[in-house]
């Protein structure tokens, strides 16, 4: 893997060389002073690549929460929801419990009161006459 990064960023820095002295020999004559330039356009970026790519990297990243601050008051915004109503009562009806409620079944071992559909008691564990073995 490192022989790969080695080969590419030589390949990046031979792409800028050539790139910057044809750019450069297309505007001025001499030879000399487009290589030169080149030369200092490909160690700028050299020197300058790792910073250049980082704060690109954090300009992607930053963009969109730029982008969403600025235009927050241009969002759709969400309406509050319905409160949920109360439940709580819904399941428990008619199935009695072993606080006394009345339809429940009665324990043969210890005589508390279970619900319906219980199986086992909930106080001792014993079988249900009604439950399911």
């Amino acid at each position: 893997m490192a022989a790969l990064v080695q080969v590419l960023g030589t390949l990046a820095v031979l792409v800028t060389l050539s790139g910057s002295y044809r750019l450069f020999s297309f505007f001025f004559d001499d030879p000399l002073f487009s290589g030169l330039v080149a030369a200092a356009v490909t160690v700028a970026f050299m020197i300058a690549f790792p910073v250049v790519t980082t704060a690109l990297g954090l300009a992607v990243l930053v963009a969109p929460l730029v982008v969403a601050y600025r235009y927050r008051d241009r969002l759709p915004s969400t309406p509050a929801l319905p409160a949920l109503p109360d439940l709580s009562g819904l399941f428990d009806e008619g199935l009695g419990s072993s606080t006394g409620e009345t339809g429940g079944q009665r324990c043969p071992n210890c005589g508390a009161t279970n619900d319906q559909l219980n199986r086992h008691c909930d106080d001792c564990g014993a079988l249900l006459v009604g439950g399911d073995a």
